[in-house]
């Protein structure tokens, strides 16, 4: 999955998580999200993978969210990998306890809470791409960033 957005909470006054997307049952240890968490009175990425027992959270404090940012995330059986603005990817193990029953843009899975407050420019959801496909649809969606 693909997006091109930006995360418009005010972080002084805003220490919400807001899930951009998330792939699970909405429960910490056995779910998947791509997400906004407040740092330091910025707006930082942040990916959490359950694996099972309290799940991992991993904040990219080198990006403000308050501007647009393209991320990048697959689930595979065993590991999520996980991308924002075309850097390297990073993974982290799931432990294969996420359960892919629900799937959700702009909350948690269930849609009850840590919903996005911001803009949504792209959303792609692709099947596996080959090296190179990847390589064009990163290189048009970091172009997007800019529009």
């Amino acid at each position: 999955m693909y997006g091109v957005c930006q995360q418009d909470a005010p972080a002084v006054s805003d220490t919400a998580l807001r899930c951009f997307a998330a792939i699970g049952n909405s429960s910490f240890a056995t779910d998947m999200r791509q997400r906004r968490q407040e740092a330091f009175g910025v707006n930082r990425y942040n990916t959490t993978v359950g694996n099972g027992g309290t799940g991992t959270s991993l904040r990219y404090d080198a990006v403000d969210f308050s501007s647009r940012h393209m991320m990048w995330l697959r689930a595979e059986s065993d590991r999520v990998l996980y991308s924002i603005d075309g850097n390297e990817p990073a993974s982290a193990v799931n432990a294969k306890s996420v359960t892919a029953e629900q799937f959700a843009i702009g909350s948690l899975p269930n849609g009850t809470t840590q919903y996005w407050l911001g803009r949504v420019r792209h959303v792609v959801v692709t099947d596996l791409l080959t090296t190179e496909q990847a390589a064009q649809l990163t290189a048009y969606l970091m172009a997007e960033r800019y529009l």
